[in-house]
C-alpha cells in the first residue's frame, strides 16, 4: 500500500474519493465511529517476577495428565478406553494414589459425559472397578457423576463457511453442571458424537478443543479428557490420530491405548503417553485384562505396590484409633471382635471391605506398625490389637 501521509483519526476519517469504499473494507462512517478504539495490548513486565514464588505444576496423574487442561484419550473401538478412564475416575474419587502404574496426585469429584454408553453398562463396569479395590459404591457417593442416555449429546456445531464453532444447549447445560459439581476431572466420550463439524478442519477443531472444552475446564480448573476413535490411517501407523493434526496439537496431553496381543499375551494392551506438554512423553505401560479391569502386565514395583496399598492401610489405622478412643477392643483372630469384620462397618474404613482390611492388618503387623497386647489372668488371657510405638518398633 502506498503511504499517503494521511493519518486516520476520529475527527478526520478516511477520505472518500470517486465513490470508493473506505480502506480495509469497513462499513460506513457511523459504524467506524461506533467501533471501540484500537489500543495497545496490556503487557506483563517479567521483572515483576523477581522474588515471586513460582507456583508448582499440578498434575492429575504425574507426568501424564496435567490439572486444568484439555487432552485426548485415543484408541480403537473395543480396546477398553472407556473402562481405563473409568478406572482413573475411580482412583480420583476414592483417594487412590495410583492408576495403572501412574501416580494420582489430585483427587475430587468426576463427571462422566457419555454419548455412547448406557447408564446400566456404566454400572456394570464401575462394579468391577470398585470390587478390584475392595470398595463399594458408598465410597464414591456424591463424587462420581454420570450423564448418560441423553437425547441431546452434541456439544458444539461448526460452520465451515463462516469459520465459527457454536456451543449447543447440551454444552451450556454441561457448563451449569460443572459449576454445581466442581469436578477435578470431566470425561467426555466420544469426539465424533459430541463435535458436529469437519474433523479435518484445523482451525475449527482447534477452536473446539481450546475454547469450548478448555473453557469448560476453566469453570472449576478441571482436567477435560476427550475420548476419541482414530482414523484408518491413525490405526495403521499406530499413532491413534483422527482427522487433522489439530486434535493432537490443540490438547495439552494425549494418551493412546492400543491392542498389543500380537507381540504380547492374549488380551494385552499398551498405554502410551503420546504427548505431554509439561512432562516427558513416550512412556509405555503394558496392561492385561484381569477380573473386569486393566492391570499392569509386569509385576508391580515395590513403590507401585506401596502406593496402591497405602489407602487401605491408613483406613485400618484410622479405624483402630477410633475403636481405641471408644474403649472397644479388637483382636487378630476370627471372632465377634475380629478387627477386619468390626472395621468394615465403621465410617473410618472409607468403604473398604473385610478382605482388603484383613490384608492391610497383615501388612501392618509385618511392618511393626501394630502389635498384639495381652491382658487378663493366665487362665483367661485376652488379645487386642494396638498401635506399635515408634520406640518399640525401633528395638
Amino acid at each position: 500500500m502506498t503511504d499517503t501521509g494521511y493519518t486516520r483519526t476520529k475527527e478526520r476519517p478516511w477520505p472518500k474519493s470517486n465513490g470508493s469504499t473506505n480502506p480495509g473494507g469497513g462499513g460506513d462512517r457511523q459504524n467506524e465511529e461506533a467501533s471501540p478504539p484500537i489500543t495497545p495490548f496490556e503487557t506483563f513486565d517479567a521483572g515483576d517476577w523477581e522474588g515471586a514464588e513460582i507456583e508448582p505444576r499440578r498434575w492429575l496423574v504425574l507426568n501424564r495428565i496435567p490439572v486444568g487442561e484439555a487432552g485426548i484419550m485415543s484408541g480403537d473401538g473395543g480396546t477398553g478406553k472407556t473402562k481405563l478412564m473409568l478406572q482413573l475416575a475411580g482412583s480420583v474419587t476414592t483417594g487412590q494414589p495410583d492408576w495403572v502404574s501412574g501416580v494420582v496426585e489430585t483427587h475430587g469429584s468426576v463427571i462422566v459425559y457419555s454419548a455412547e454408553e448406557k447408564l446400566k453398562e456404566m454400572h456394570r463396569r464401575c462394579a468391577d472397578i470398585l470390587a478390584h479395590r475392595g470398595l463399594t459404591f458408598d465410597s464414591v457417593k456424591g463424587r462420581l457423576h454420570f450423564i448418560c442416555d441423553q437425547d441431546e449429546v452434541v456439544l458444539a456445531t461448526a460452520d465451515e463457511q463462516k469459520g465459527i464453532v457454536t456451543s449447543t444447549r447440551a454444552l451450556l447445560r454441561l457448563e451449569k453442571t460443572v459449576q454445581l459439581v466442581k469436578p477435578v476431572l470431566v470425561i467426555i466420550e466420544n469426539a465424533a458424537d459430541v463435535y458436529a463439524g469437519n474433523e479435518s478442519n484445523r482451525a475449527l477443531v482447534t477452536r473446539f478443543v481450546r475454547k469450548h472444552l478448555g473453557g469448560l475446564g476453566q469453570i472449576s480448573q478441571a482436567t477435560i479428557a476427550l475420548i476419541q476413535h482414530p482414523s484408518v490411517s491413525g490405526l495403521n501407523d499406530g499413532s491413534g490420530r483422527s482427522g487433522t493434526t489439530a486434535w493432537n496439537n490443540a490438547g495439552r496431553w494425549r494418551l493412546n491405548f492400543t491392542n498389543a496381543s500380537k507381540d504380547g499375551a492374549p488380551g494385552s494392551r499398551e498405554l502410551e503417553v503420546v504427548k505431554s506438554n509439561y512432562g516427558p512423553s513416550g512412556e509405555k505401560v503394558r496392561l492385561q485384562w484381569e477380573r473386569g479391569v486393566f492391570v499392569p502386565e509386569a509385576s508391580a514395583s515395590p513403590a507401585a505396590r506401596a502406593a496402591a496399598e497405602a489407602p487401605v492401610d491408613e483406613a485400618f489405622l484410622r479405624c483402630l484409633d477410633a475403636a481405641t478412643a471408644q474403649g472397644r477392643s479388637v483382636g487378630p483372630k476370627a471372632s465377634k471382635a475380629w478387627a477386619p469384620s468390626v472395621f468394615e462397618k465403621m465410617p473410618e474404613a472409607n468403604g473398604f471391605k473385610c478382605k482388603a482390611l484383613e490384608a492391610a492388618m497383615e501388612r501392618l503387623f509385618s511392618a511393626s506398625r501394630i502389635k498384639v497386647e495381652e491382658s487378663g489372668p493366665p487362665s483367661k488371657r485376652r488379645e487386642r490389637i494396638v498401635r506399635q510405638r515408634k520406640c518399640e518398633a525401633a528395638n
